[in-house]
């Protein structure tokens, strides 16, 4: 848990929390990561919201692997000052004029007979052309990551 993060004109939060829980027993692991801001401003105001909360979840037993994101979810996100809303389809991605490309609840997931793993970012800014803001093309920012991995 970190209280606050400031980084100017970058990032400001006003609440950083990420958890990991795992259980194992009789042939199943469940694993579950979670990752959530609060009061969230992405480079002054671009981005916005309430709360940002990832969740990865992952679990195997004796006949395969499963995983969901249940759990991940925005509040109040606005992009430009626009409400985009709570309820945001996985891998939604958005042209910032003057920045670049920004992709929300992107989603990664494996599963096979041995294990499984998720993965979420709720926020992937791609910088794609020069900026107001200085940062150089090529930069990435991430925000609220769950990653879990569950074998036998």
């Amino acid at each position: 848990r970190v209280d606050s993060t400031d980084v100017p004109n970058i990032l400001k939060t006003h609440v950083v929390l990420s958890r990991i829980n795992a259980s194992a027993q009789a042939g199943l692991a469940t694993v579950t990561a979670s990752s959530r801001l609060e009061n969230v401003s992405l480079l002054n105001g671009v981005l916005t919201a309430d709360v940002i909360r990832g969740v990865a979840t992952a679990t195997v037993n004796g006949t395969g692997g499963s995983t969901s994101f249940a759990g991940s979810r925005f509040v109040d996100l606005r992009v430009l000052g626009v409400a985009i809303g709570d309820d945001v389809a996985p891998n939604t991605r958005i042209e910032v004029p003057g920045l670049g490309t920004l992709t929300l609840y992107a989603t990664q997931a494996a599963r096979d007979s041995d294990s499984a793993s998720a993965g979420v970012w709720m926020v992937i800014l791609d910088v794609e052309v020069a900026n107001d803001f200085g940062l150089p093309i090529g930069t990435e920012i991430r925000l609220a990551r769950a990653r879990a991995t569950a074998e036998p």
